[in-house]
């Protein structure tokens, strides 16, 4: 039996303001939107009914459409999306997530929650509607990660620790875990960024974070060391003075190392190394007078022997005190303890001939046999060689005489009642002194120290 279009097509258009309805105030049902295409089709065909059967199958269709619309509407509805999605047809993606509800189904995850599925399982063109959103909250649409190549389910796809649209804010690759700016992370790194070596000084992401090294900067604080080796050396990668110098072998200083003065001796640090001194030993050849200073004295600071008595303010080294720069036989140390120049071999016994005559008459010494002041010496007594000297206990008691005198005694009895070449105990002996020209002698004590 054939049926009147028109009463077809009337069916048809209240099948469509009822859809119309629907489409306003749900995104997407999957059945009904399967009903709705049936009832177009046969709204713009020519319908032909065989028999009452097949129009009163039409006619229960749409009394099944339209008490379903009117559920909807009533809020009878309590079968669960999941539901909803199992009779969706094959390929139909309801939430427009670019998953199809069936993979949806399979993965555990929502097909009617645009923002639940498994990323790699996207086969479909996604909706509009999913592209605007922003799923993971991270600054960037869900369109936006598909072009950047970023996963619209994590905000940090590098596991670096800055969302993926602050990455993308700071000009940085939100898919490479090394390229972030440091002040920007606000998420917790992920454990493979943290095992990671990011600016390769040895020392991985984790480490510098314990140690407050800088991520991205292999020598934190410019010195010229990496940071790991700083960590090995025991020294510290956060202070630019504290470093070993035969490590500066793979990085160059930065500027603001150069322009420091690690030692305080008033030379920068760049004009150390060009000089060949050391920036981090204010005396670096150990004389007592400061780089600085010698370099203003000019002196030579390399030169241990090469100094302005005047500017010495610091402690010389060991090493200084055992040279003898003046070659008088009598080293530096000694020397400055008899208040001497270490450089004038005139001081303290002229031993030279070219020495000017200086006199001077001690008034200790100690015969310790330490081989520093152990003779008894009278500077100057060759110009009177007609001399005498005369030597008591406090007693009176003779106990040491010769005429000359050949700068030689060394605290033993010469004369008297004790034993030749017996050690004088430690104490206060005088001297009488008979220079021979016919002035007075000169008398004064001596104290000898054991």
């Amino acid at each position: 039996m054939r049926y009147p279009k028109k009463s077809v097509q009337e069916i048809g258009i209240v099948c469509l303001l009822i859809f119309s309805t629907m489409a306003n105030k749900i995104k997407f049902i999957p059945l009904f939107a399967k009903a709705l295409k049936c009832l177009t089709c046969i709204m713009f065909s020519k319908p032909t009914f065989s028999s009452n059967a097949d129009l009163l199958w039409f006619k229960a269709l749409f009394r099944a459409v339209s008490m379903g619309f009117a559920m909807l509407l009533l809020g009878f509805s309590t079968a669960p999306c999941h539901a909803v999605a199992i009779d969706s047809p094959m390929g139909f993606d309801a939430d427009g997530d670019g998953v199809v509800d069936s993979a949806e189904i399979a993965d555990g995850t929502n097909p009617n929650d645009p923002c639940s599925f498994v990323y790699g399982n996207q086969t479909e063109t996604t909706s509009a509607s999913w592209n605007v959103l922003d799923c993971d909250n991270d600054g960037l649409t869900n369109i936006q990660e598909l072009q950047l190549g970023t996963n619209p389910l994590n905000a940090d796809t590098d596991g670096d620790g800055v969302p993926d649209g602050v990455e993308f804010g700071d000009f940085s690759n939100p898919l490479n875990p090394c390229s972030f700016e440091l002040l920007s992370q606000s998420l917790p790194p992920t454990p493979a960024w943290v095992n990671l070596d990011c600016d390769g000084d040895w020392l991985t992401n984790g480490e510098e974070l314990a140690a407050g090294t800088l991520l991205l900067n292999p020598d934190t604080d410019g010195d010229g060391v990496v940071d790991g080796t700083e960590m090995n050396d025991g020294t510290d990668p956060l202070n630019p003075c504290s470093y070993l110098a035969i490590h500066q072998n793979i990085l160059p200083p930065t500027t603001a190392w150069a322009q420091l003065d690690c030692d305080s001796d008033g030379l920068s640090n760049s004009t150390e190394l060009s000089m060949g001194t050391d920036p981090q030993n204010p005396d670096t050849d150990g004389d007592g007078v400061s780089d600085g200073q010698e370099d203003s004295d000019g002196s030579n600071p390399l030169n241990p022997c090469s100094f302005v008595l005047a500017s010495q303010t610091l402690p010389p080294s060991a090493e200084w005190n055992q040279l003898d720069c003046d070659a008088d036989s009598t080293s530096n140390g000694q020397e400055l303890a008899l208040g001497s120049d270490p450089l004038n071999p005139c001081e303290p016994v002229p031993i030279d001939p070219n020495c000017p005559n200086i006199f001077n008459v001690p008034e200790a010494f100690s015969p310790n046999g330490d081989g520093f002041n152990d003779l008894y010496v009278i500077q100057g007594l060759m110009e009177f060689p007609n001399h005498s000297l005369k030597i008591y206990t406090r007693w009176g008691a003779l106990v040491f005489q010769a005429a000359p005198y050949l700068n030689d005694w060394n605290g033993t009895a010469g004369e008297g009642t004790l034993p030749l070449g017996e050690e004088l105990p430690t104490g206060t002996y005088y001297f009488i002194l008979d220079l021979g020209n016919g002035t007075d002698p000169l008398t004064g004590y001596i104290y000898l120290n054991r």
